[in-house]
């Protein structure tokens, strides 16, 4: 917990300042600035996702998570995630669609912390391996008593024989397509511990 946080306030810090550029808080900025400043914010939110993964593996692995389940607005907690998540695909050319189903009840109930952690590395994982087309976000009702999220994207696919091990910590895929990626295998294995 230490650690996460001797690593996020920099971070936070740095964050802050690269949205102020964007938004203009100290005045316009030439073409060539706003994409600069949009770079940083972009490696900054992905150095942000690496370290939060690697606290809640620290969590997971010394039985510190904890679920604080409360009624939520849906469009309230994805909408401001997802508006921050859209430069990362649009850097690539990629379409970031938001589906909610209209028929979901107005209040959910979960934890919106580990929601966002969900969306956040189900998103990226997909923008990591998508070259071309689009990253859905779904949240749907199944049943009177369940909601789904899903994250639909016209990727490379995960080959069957790799579906199982890379939803294990550390694990990732290993071919010429996913060589190029970084990251340390993380997400979809705290996504796994989150929803089962």
């Amino acid at each position: 917990a230490n650690l996460g946080h001797d690593l996020r306030s920099p971070l936070g810090a740095i964050i802050g300042y690269a949205d102020m550029l964007q938004d203009g808080s100290f005045g316009p900025m030439s073409e060539n600035q706003e994409k600069a400043s949009a770079e940083i914010l972009d490696a900054a939110n992905q150095l942000l996702s690496f370290i939060n993964n690697i606290v809640v593996q620290a969590q997971f692995e010394t039985g510190k998570i904890v679920l604080r389940e409360y009624p939520f607005d849906v469009v309230e907690v994805i909408g401001p995630l997802l508006s921050t998540l859209i430069f990362h695909a649009q850097k690539k050319g990629l379409a970031l669609v938001e589906d909610i189903d209209p028929s979901l009840p107005k209040k959910l109930f979960g934890d919106q912390f580990w929601l966002r952690q969900i969306v956040m590395n189900l998103v990226h994982n997909a923008v990591k391996f998508t070259k071309t087309g689009s990253v859905t976000v779904r949240f749907f009702k199944r049943g009177e008593d369940h909601w789904v999220i899903q994250v639909i994207d016209t990727g490379i696919g995960i080959p069957p024989e790799a579906q199982k091990r890379v939803f294990e910590a550390f694990e990732q895929m290993n071919s010429l397509e996913t060589t190029r990626q970084s990251g340390f295998g993380l997400g979809l294995s705290i996504v796994a511990k989150l929803t089962s």
